[in-house]
């Protein structure tokens, strides 16, 4: 509500990673996240006092927060992240109208890298963590796809999530 914030920021990831994280996540197999991330309307199951969270299929999901550019929202892709941190988090900080000298976003950034997140977790715990994975931060890289799925597995992706995959310019070469 624009009312109480200053907009949103919508994290997109190349559905190919994305679903070995969901399929850690959930503890089930690449093929049925495959097919989770797939099926419209898909709400992740309840869990103990937990309700149920409508997620949408991956298309459904980016498409319900990227179809209607706003100036209240900001995207930005996990892979830019990772290649840019410095740029990309300057975007949001930008974005959210918040003064920061260079010095400052490099701090954030180092703060909240992988590495960082990780020792906190090895040390505390982390909350989100599901009880089917070992870790909830895993390898915190993109790209792990290419080793990990199989030409059957990419190419069922491709096809249920293609629009919004070219949108972002996810859909590898030969399909």
């Amino acid at each position: 509500n624009l009312a109480v914030s200053a907009g949103a920021i919508y994290i997109v990831r190349n559905p190919l990673d994305v679903v070995l994280s969901f399929a850690d996540y959930q503890g089930v197999t690449i093929d049925t996240a495959i097919k989770a991330m797939g099926m419209l309307n898909f709400e992740q199951p309840r869990e103990g006092d937990a309700i149920t969270s409508p997620l949408g299929s991956w298309t459904q999901n980016v498409r319900s927060w990227t179809a209607k550019p706003s100036p209240d929202l900001h995207v930005v892709r996990y892979e830019d992240m990772l290649t840019d941190p410095q740029k990309t988090f300057g975007s949001v900080v930008r974005f959210l109208g918040v003064e920061a000298p260079q010095e400052r976003i490099e701090k954030a950034v180092r703060h909240s890298s992988f590495k960082e997140l990780r020792a906190q977790e090895d040390q505390t715990g982390f909350v989100e963590r599901s009880p089917s994975q070992e870790r909830f931060f895993r390898t915190g890289t993109s790209g792990q796809w290419r080793d990990a799925l199989n030409d059957e597995q990419i190419e069922r992706i491709v096809v249920d999530h293609r629009d919004q995959m070219a949108c972002f310019d996810y859909i590898p070469g030969g399909f």
